[in-house]
């Protein structure tokens, strides 16, 4: 699956903002500046919460569909606990 069929992926249940470093708000940027990336990131009530760091991204080797199965659990996951999210 190319990098456009991924990006415009439908069927997750969160809808999903691909930012490079250089796109992220101020506010972002603060929640992440001690985290190293590329990492994933919920924004719950005006809140930052890494859902998936960059130890646990770099574990899916490549394979979006691994990729997309650990984002699937750690939204249900949110949406079920609420936030804070569990990050790996």
């Amino acid at each position: 699956m190319g990098k456009h069929a991924w990006r415009n992926r439908k069927g997750l249940s969160a809808t999903l903002h691909w930012l490079h470093r250089n796109e992220m708000s101020l506010t972002l940027g603060e929640k992440l500046a001690e985290h190293a990336l590329p990492c994933v990131v919920a924004e719950v009530e005006d809140q930052f919460e890494i859902l998936i760091d960059s130890t646990a991204l770099a574990g899916c080797e490549g394979d979006f569909a691994v990729f997309e199965h650990l984002l699937e659990q750690k939204v249900q996951a949110l949406s079920a606990a609420g936030s804070p999210a569990v990050q790996s």
